[in-house]
């Protein structure tokens, strides 16, 4: 849990020092520690080749998305409800956290003209 924790506190101080590179780095480390708590080696690989794509993609477009401070928030809320042992709640957060990441990079490239 302290290396996921590590990884929100350098999403803040990315965040307010106004360093979107250094908070998409931090984000990916982020996804990639809570896709490690999984035992399932395969999945895990699955996962990463997905986070990979997604980074690459945020790398592209870190500098023309909203600051993403909400993402922060709910890192932290879904460490808490790991911590408390509350998958279910972690889940939610987490599934909330994505829709809201699908949505936004939506935007983006709709306003980059790559839209549908």
């Amino acid at each position: 849990m302290a290396r996921l924790e590590d990884a929100i506190a350098a999403m803040d101080r990315a965040l307010d020092g106004e360093d979107m590179k250094a908070w998409a780095e931090a984000d990916y480390r982020f996804h990639c520690l809570l896709v490690e708590l999984c035992d399932n080696q395969q999945l895990v690989a699955v996962a990463r080749n997905f986070l990979d794509k997604a980074h690459r993609f945020r790398l592209m477009t870190v500098d023309v998305r909203a600051k993403p401070v909400y993402s922060n928030v709910n890192h932290a809320a879904v460490v808490e409800a790991i911590r408390r042992g509350d998958p279910q709640t972690a889940v939610e957060i987490h599934r909330a956290h994505k829709r809201r990441w699908a949505n936004e990079l939506a935007g983006v490239l709709e306003r980059l003209g790559l839209g549908d």
